[in-house]
């Protein structure tokens, strides 16, 4: 009785062939190794010198660490132009590229909270470890000159749409001013029985502006002669003076001297003293009224939509983490 093997078929045996093939490829490990350039065979006729260490360079986009000026951008928006520091360091992905050395005080200034993660490093630190904020990143575009911060806009001091910074408001330069109007009249009378007069009426508010201080009167004079030697009257009125200043700390507006109470509900009432009140103008618009707070979370930048009633109401471009909107405006 004749038996039949595996290989006596030319088809199994070509079977038998490949798989064991396959098995060697799917069991032997890979093998990884990148090109790598000697720089050794660049020092020529220089004996005992050390050699040139260009490992910087092998790997694409790869710079040598030491002082660069950059523009400086934070989620998209340019916040400086200055001299940074690279270092070799491990980036958000793991792998080693030139990271940015920044100080606490200078993500403080581009509106990093750094009270919400300790580690960043000591407050004296010059280095911060941008690490320590999750999602956080640096890429160093070095043909650009540009160095792209990108935060998670949780982890940001949220800037109202409209907002500006008080350091940068002014309170203008000293000044003196004075509004006037001036009018008068000349009346005769045509049967000469003393009946001529005249009046003349002046309307006046000076002010002065030293620094922060704003100084306003209004003063009215008024004269008025009908016929005969007692026939003339005038008369100086003082409608109000005050001092008046901006409190930015509180968004409020100081007054001292004659005023009125403010009429958003009640009628306004004068009076002579001071009075310590709000004032809104020093708010951005989106936060002159009230509206709700979306909060979230992007896997990547992303685009957010807020509709109302299939209107769109809101949209901004977000970074990769968690965000927070709270500078809609009032619908």
């Amino acid at each position: 009785m004749n038996k039949k093997t595996l290989s006596d078929s030319p088809l199994n045996l070509a079977y038998l062939i490949a798989t064991q093939v396959a098995l060697i490829v799917v069991i032997s490990p890979y093998a990884y190794a990148r090109e790598r350039f000697n720089p050794a065979h660049l020092e020529t006729g220089a004996d005992g010198l050390a050699t040139t260490d260009l490992s910087a360079f092998e790997v694409r986009g790869g710079q040598q660490p030491g002082r660069y000026r950059v523009d400086i951008y934070v989620n998209d928006s340019k916040v400086d132009t200055r001299d940074v520091e690279f270092r070799m360091q491990q980036n958000a992905q793991g792998q080693s590229a030139l990271q940015p050395c920044l100080s606490l005080n200078d993500l403080a200034s581009w509106g990093v909270m750094i009270q919400r993660y300790p580690t960043l490093g000591q407050p004296d630190a010059s280095c911060a470890r941008l690490s320590a904020i999750p999602q956080a990143s640096a890429d160093f575009r070095f043909s650009h000159q540009q160095l792209l911060l990108s935060f998670p806009q949780s982890s940001l001091t949220n800037a109202a749409r409209g907002w500006v910074d008080p350091a940068r408001w002014d309170d203008g330069i000293p000044a003196a001013l004075v509004n006037y109007s001036v009018s008068g009249a000349n009346n005769r009378d045509k049967k000469g029985d003393d009946g001529d007069g005249n009046a003349q009426y002046i309307n006046l508010r000076p002010g002065l502006n030293i620094g922060p201080w704003r100084l306003r009167n209004y003063t009215t004079w008024n004269r008025s002669h009908q016929g005969g030697e007692n026939g003339t009257s005038t008369k100086w009125d003082t409608v109000y003076t005050y001092a008046q200043r901006d409190i930015r700390t509180l968004k409020s507006r100081l007054t001292l001297g004659d005023s009125t109470t403010p009429s958003d509900i009640f009628d306004s009432i004068p009076f002579r003293g001071g009075q310590l009140a709000s004032d809104d103008d020093m708010l951005p618009e989106s936060l002159r009224g009230y509206a709700p707070v979306v909060r979230g979370i992007a896997r990547t930048h992303a685009q957010v939509t807020i509709r109302q009633n299939e209107y769109i109401i809101y949209q901004t471009y977000v970074s990769p983490g968690s965000f927070e909107i709270t500078d809609m405006y009032p619908t």
